[in-house]
């Protein structure tokens, strides 16, 4: 093992989300970077000091469990800050890196750009009945909230009463319209993960920018607008993504888009995305180095977009 103090450009990588990161590990060591172990790292009192360090969300034995070792790691750029989006703690929210903050700070700034990107959301204290062809997502927000353990889809006013008493342990708990007509590709719903930075120039003016590749993450089995408690139907993460598709090549191939409607896209999702970043300079989020941002993005059938997840990074 190299030494921490190596002049070499030095990084670490510990997930523990089912990620594998052998291509990206490949790619740095080819370029001659020098892989540290996070143990070594974390055992070493004099310099814990890596130019790159990568974490999922978890380190314990329990998932999103929070962790402040991975913080005590110092990194040129780091893939995680310490806020919400780990500790499920509304009293430090960040700007838009949780789903009711990043909602409530749109609805609040930019409501015409809300209503028409993101799904309408209440203080679940505030929805008492569900009405005919209503679907609604619960889910809790607040500390012990992170993994989606406690997220359900209702559709009769019973089964919101029942679930509002199961959530009203927690100290906040949105309900959500479930979009219930997703664009399915090979009959599956999916969502993409799209990156996008925001950045300082050396005068230290903010910029953001768009990655234009981006992830397709697909449920299990084919969909289908019912059995909502079915997770291999609705569920759409990595564990049930088998193949390694790309957008926007593998879903213009696949569902025979022409390139003014990828174009579309592109347009949307930047729209959505400068909004974003407004919201973070108005609202004097903590512009500290890069912030890498995983955006989540659900499509509908009628070919719209509907932003419902900035994970924030640093």
């Amino acid at each position: 093992m190299t030494s921490i103090l190596s002049k070499n450009k030095t990084f670490t990588i510990l997930c523990k989300q089912g990620l594998i990161h052998t291509y990206l590990i490949d790619i740095l060591e080819k370029n001659g970077w020098t892989y540290i172990e996070f143990q070594e790292l974390y055992l070493n009192n004099i310099d814990k000091f890596v130019d790159f360090a990568w974490f999922g969300a978890s380190i314990g034995n329990e998932y999103l469990k929070f962790d402040s070792r991975i913080y005590n790691i110092n990194t040129i750029i780091k893939n995680l800050i310490c806020g919400s989006g780990v500790r499920g703690d509304i009293v430090e929210k960040d700007v838009v890196t949780n789903k009711h903050a990043l909602y409530f700070n749109f609805i609040q700034q930019f409501p015409d750009i809300c209503n028409k990107h993101m799904c309408k959301s209440w203080d679940l204290n505030n929805i008492n009945e569900i009405k005919k062809d209503e679907v609604f997502i619960l889910r809790p927000v607040g500390s012990g909230a992170g993994g989606g353990a406690h997220v359900n889809i209702v559709t009769t006013t019973n089964k919101l009463i029942y679930y509002k008493r199961k959530l009203s342990r927690f100290p906040y708990a949105l309900a959500t319209e479930y979009i219930t007509n997703p664009m399915l590709m090979c009959n599956k719903k999916f969502h993409l993960r799209i990156y996008w930075i925001v950045y300082p120039d050396k005068f230290g003016k903010y910029y953001n920018k768009l990655y234009k590749i981006g992830k397709i993450i697909t449920a299990k089995n084919d969909y289908k607008n019912a059995d909502y408690s079915n997770i291999d139907i609705h569920d759409t993460h990595f564990k049930s993504t088998f193949i390694n598709r790309y957008f926007p090549e593998d879903l213009q191939e696949i569902n025979n888009l022409s390139n003014e409607i990828i174009q579309e896209y592109y347009s949307q999702i930047e729209l959505i995305l400068d909004f974003a970043f407004r919201a973070l300079r108005i609202l004097n989020a903590d512009f500290n180095f890069y912030k890498l941002l995983a955006v989540y993005i659900l499509m509908t059938f009628y070919y719209f977009f509907y932003i419902f997840l900035c994970y924030m990074h640093k």
